[in-house]
């Protein structure tokens, strides 16, 4: 199957000009969303196979297997049992509709929940990969297996040990597989504009220096800003329009609510318990809320948050505490316990 103009089509271009545009991409989300998942249902189909499977440390199970509680005291712990899917917190916790366009009632729906396959946190929490998979589909869902996800990576290494495969002992590798061990930045010296343009420091206003192109450039980003202060000095926010990189202290970085755009529900059928919560806010708008744990970046915890549905379709996330550089272009994902409730990109548009 030659993949090579869809992959340069759908995931290398996006990448480039994201960085162009001063947000941070996650190339593997897109590689997944419209290019690996996809190509391999076509050739299950051409072959006749009614699954497939991956070696991502995540886990899909039916949700008839599945509760989902949410301690009214820690929103984050939560215990997942059998039968059906329910939240309740003291906040009227929600689980929502796949759907952008959520029904406007605000009562408790308890008819049979009639949906399929939801995707979970693998069990070793130091190399789940949940996050990346939650622009999946449903058709993609509900035909995947997942082995890996209820092992341990040292376990997994212990059985291909056993079997005498080499992957028992292969290195790990964090990196982007179409860039490999050079830096993203290098990548892109020649295939973008990246005109130079000042650094400000975000208090005081003032120039400390120029930079030589937005796209090498990272929310949170501390080591290799070209210019010396005496103290640390973090991006605290890249404004492409006037092609100016803003530094400040670690607290600059720091993100509390953000903006989530393109979002993709995994918790969604026809028929679902569902406990709205509606608030008004700016008028006359109607908003859908619930509490949920939110992830905005691979390598981190998820963490306490309050996760409002807009009528736009998009969402807002408003985290009980501020977190480390929610970074626009990358994935912000919600979880309620092990479940991945959906996730969307983070927006650079102010709150």
């Amino acid at each position: 199957m030659g993949l090579r103009d869809d992959f340069e089509g759908k995931v290398i271009a996006p990448f480039i000009d994201a960085y162009a545009r001063g947000v941070t991409p996650n190339p593997c989300i897109l590689c997944n969303r419209y290019i690996k998942f996809p190509s391999l249902l076509k050739i299950a189909d051409e072959r006749g196979g009614a699954s497939i499977a991956t070696g991502h440390y995540a886990r899909v199970k039916d949700s008839n297997e599945l509760q989902v509680t949410s301690n009214s005291n820690d929103s984050n712990k939560s215990s997942v049992t059998s039968n059906e899917l329910k939240t309740k917190d003291s906040k009227n916790s929600s689980l929502v509709t796949r759907y952008s366009s959520l029904p406007s009632d605000s009562s408790l729906v308890t008819d049979k929940v009639t949906c399929h396959s939801l995707l979970l946190k693998g069990v070793d929490p130091g190399k789940d990969q949940s996050y990346v998979l939650y622009a999946l589909g449903r058709k993609e869902l509900d035909r995947l297996a997942l082995p890996l996800g209820n092992f341990r990576k040292e376990e997994v290494r212990k059985i291909a040990r056993g079997l005498g495969l080499s992957s028992g002992d292969r290195p790990e590798s964090q990196e982007i597989c179409f860039i490999g061990e050079r830096k993203y930045f290098s990548f892109m010296e020649g295939l973008s504009d990246a005109p130079e343009g000042p650094i400000i420091d975000i208090e005081s206003g003032k120039a400390l220096g120029n930079h030589k192109g937005i796209h090498r450039y990272t929310m949170g980003q501390r080591k290799g800003l070209g210019i010396a202060t005496g103290v640390p000095l973090y991006v605290a926010k890249i404004d492409p329009l006037e092609n100016t990189v803003y530094v400040g202290p670690k607290e600059a970085a720091l993100g509390k609510e953000f903006l989530v755009e393109d979002v993709n529900w995994l918790i969604g059928c026809d028929e679902l318990s569902v406990m709205r919560n509606e608030i008004k806010e700016k008028g006359s708008s109607t908003h859908h809320e619930f509490r949920a744990s939110v992830k905005v970046r691979s390598t981190m915890r998820d963490e306490p948050a309050t996760v409002i549905v807009l009528d736009d379709g998009r969402a807002r996330v408003m985290y009980d505490e501020p977190q480390w550089a929610p970074a626009p272009g990358q994935g912000a994902v919600f979880y309620q316990g092990d479940v991945v409730m959906g996730g969307g990109v983070i927006s650079g548009e102010n709150v």
